[in-house]
């Protein structure tokens, strides 16, 4: 319990601080990324997350894709969004396609909604049927985020969701693309 405490703080204080630093200290937390130590590994993270390096996305997609520790894989995706170059959009996509830990997803889905591509409205159609009600919502807010409005017929059937937070998320899609084509669904919805 101290350990977590001690890592939280430290998570804290790393996202308070903005990085800019040397291709020395570049180097040094890149390195630090093979540590076995879980909190020097965790600070490198934030850190090359922090400082935008796009020298350090190969690096951290190693630890998304391979690293044992369930916390430092979405740190990674944390990280890689934080450098947001459109390179981390393939090795992201086939991490969804493998990975069946909700978490690692969701944090996943909140990267890719940066970016609007058809791989990744590919990839978010997938989860909008997923049995984990907050993977649902999360779908439907990155495709609203990149306005995926070729998805319209998959998030109308958002509507009827036994979560209410899965049909706001809908709705509010609906609104941001300003589609007209579900309005008959959402005013039915309304007047249950």
């Amino acid at each position: 319990m101290k350990n977590r405490n001690f890592r939280t703080l430290l998570l804290l204080a790393l996202l308070l601080h903005s990085a800019c630093f040397s291709a020395e200290e570049t180097s040094k937390y890149i390195r630090d990324l093979g540590s076995k130590d879980s909190i020097a590994k965790t600070k490198a993270i934030i850190m090359l997350g922090n400082n935008g390096d796009l020298g350090a996305i190969i690096p951290l997609v190693n630890i998304m894709k391979n690293d044992p520790a369930l916390d430092l894989k979405r740190q990674a995706v944390i990280a890689l969004g934080k450098i947001g170059d459109e390179s981390i959009v393939p090795p992201m996509i086939g991490v969804l396609r493998t990975t069946a830990e909700a978490a690692l997803v969701r944090e996943i889905i909140k990267v890719l909604s940066n970016f609007k591509r058809g791989d990744v409205e590919e990839a978010l159609l997938r989860f909008i049927t997923s049995d984990n009600p907050i993977i649902r919502r999360e779908t439907i807010l990155a495709m609203t985020a990149i306005k995926a409005d070729g998805l319209s017929t998959a998030v109308k059937e958002a509507l009827g969701d036994m979560s209410s937070d899965v049909r706001i998320a809908a709705v509010n899609f609906f609104a941001a693309v300003k589609s007209t084509a579900a309005l008959e669904s959402i005013l039915n919805l309304m007047t249950r």
